[in-house]
């Protein structure tokens, strides 16, 4: 409810800023402490001596260099473990924009840099509307992704999710974030409850306020010029039911 905030450790200001970063930087205090099983960096030793390379083709699309915009000048809130080098937004043909009609696909596109080793990598991304209300937030956490069990230090993290702007039409700023779980609490995604998955998650690195992109009427459409009404189009049916009414 409120744009800035003040954070205070033991009376002794730590942050001033938007609220949004307050919080997080008040998560990575909290982790500090050491809670859970993530909490803390896993051992170079104990990491597979194979080391992940970066692919220099991928199997899958990625973007050209010139397409990425670099993450390095930009303020990063994290501990030090990782951060974000590069990041675009593409629609589903690889052409970079930021534009977007309503229920177009957005790929994002975005690579962590590891400088300790981790556990489970987890990615995601938050959109935010102009009321500053987070209408998405999504990660490979919630895609029960496939990711390994760790990664070394000097790994590169490639993230590309796809997300499909139905929503209402107006301009929404991205959040890229890593973070970092535990492999028996992932391989125990589904008897976990969301305190108990909540404490596993050790926060790496995150990148506030990184574009904005902007969503806009169809030009070419099926139907209505909208999609739907209101903040999200959510998933369902309609249907008819036609009669005659026999009663006399």
């Amino acid at each position: 409810f409120c744009d800035r905030a003040i954070l205070l450790e033991n009376g002794r200001q730590v942050f001033i800023g938007s609220s949004a970063e307050a919080t997080k930087h008040y998560y990575l205090l909290h982790q500090t402490n050491g809670r859970g099983p993530a909490a803390g960096p896993v051992d170079q030793a104990a990491v597979p001596a194979l080391k992940i390379p970066v692919p220099e083709k991928s199997s899958s699309f990625w973007p050209q260099d010139e397409a990425f915009q670099s993450a390095l000048e930009l303020p990063q809130i994290g501990n030090g473990w990782g951060k974000c080098v590069r990041y675009t937004v593409c629609d589903d043909s690889g052409v970079a924009r930021n534009s977007f009609a309503q229920g177009e696909t957005a790929v994002f596109y975005y690579e962590f840099l590891l400088s300790k080793a981790i556990a489970v990598p987890l990615g995601g991304i938050v959109l935010q509307n102009h009321r500053g209300i987070n209408v998405h937030g999504k990660g490979s956490l919630e895609y029960a992704s496939e990711a390994p069990d760790f990664l070394p230090a000097g790994s590169i993290i490639r993230c590309r999710q796809h997300v499909e702007l139905k929503l209402e039409i107006g301009e929404y700023s991205y959040e890229l974030g890593l973070a970092s779980i535990d492999p028996e609490g992932y391989r125990a995604l589904s008897k976990l409850n969301h305190e108990q998955l909540f404490g596993r998650i050790f926060r790496i690195c995150h990148l506030p306020g990184a574009g904005v992109i902007s969503i806009g009427w169809r030009s070419v459409w099926k139907g209505a010029h909208l999609t739907h009404h209101g903040v999200a189009d959510l998933p369902g049916r309609f249907e008819f039911e036609f009669g005659t009414n026999t009663a006399e």
